[in-house]
């Protein structure tokens, strides 16, 4: 998945530098940790290279948009990389805060007596995973990719789309539902946006909530969603 990698080599670069202050007396541990920046230890850790490769990530999403209608505007790549730039930074707040509560996870034990070693062999500890929420980060991504392509053919009214992704036991009744009976030409974006997906949902798909039935260009099939607009030709 989506940075599951990056993320995963962040937590044990992070919990490395930490051990380094495993050879310290309690209370100098305890001083230390009191004293260390942690979200400071998370960015030397590689927070860094993490943001680094979700830039490169969308710049390429951008770049395989742009591609398809050359001449596109400085407004709409100064619109997407704003967005680019919201994204990171919802991932650099997630990295503070991770960091705070892993800080006071650390010293509230550190004051009933567990050193670090103890401390970090602890596998309660969240892990990046949980508390980042990798599946938010990466329909994150794949929001971005939509308002992407969406934004390159904004010009261009008539172009058609069609849904596409996988079609396995993990799809959702709604994203079915579109699979298999959109139209074979697809839909335009204004159709999309009236609600030509949600038609079918709402035909198709009896056992979704209505609430829960629209099915629109950015949202899809909701969180973590593995669908995703595309052009046809």
């Amino acid at each position: 998945m989506f940075l599951a990698n990056e993320l995963d080599a962040l937590e044990l670069a992070f919990i490395a530098r930490l051990r380094n202050y495993g050879s310290l007396s309690l209370v100098e541990q305890y001083k230390t940790i009191a004293a260390l920046d942690f979200f400071q230890e998370l960015r030397e850790a590689g927070l860094s290279n993490v943001l680094s490769d979700l830039e490169s990530d969308y710049i390429n999403i951008i770049r395989m948009s742009s591609s398809r209608m050359p001449g596109v505007s400085a407004i709409t790549l100064s619109e997407l990389e704003i967005l680019m730039d919201l994204d990171a930074e919802a991932i650099l707040r997630s990295g503070q805060g991770y960091s705070n509560v892993f800080k006071s996870r650390m010293l509230k034990s550190m004051i009933f007596g567990e050193d670090i070693n103890t401390i970090l062999a602890d596998f309660r500890i969240p892990e990046f995973k949980h508390n980042w929420n990798i599946a938010a980060i990466q329909t994150a991504k794949d929001q971005f990719h939509a308002a992407a392509v969406g934004k390159i053919y904004e010009e261009s009214p008539e172009q058609r789309f069609r849904l596409t992704g996988p079609l396995d036991g993990k799809t959702r009744c709604e994203c079915r539902a579109v699979l298999e009976h959109q139209r074979k030409d697809g839909f335009t974006q204004n159709e999309i946006a009236k609600g030509a997906a949600t038609k079918i949902v709402k035909q198709f798909c009896l056992e979704v909530k209505p609430e829960s039935q629209i099915y629109n260009w950015i949202g899809r099939g909701g969180f973590n969603c593995r669908h995703y607009w595309e052009p046809t030709d």
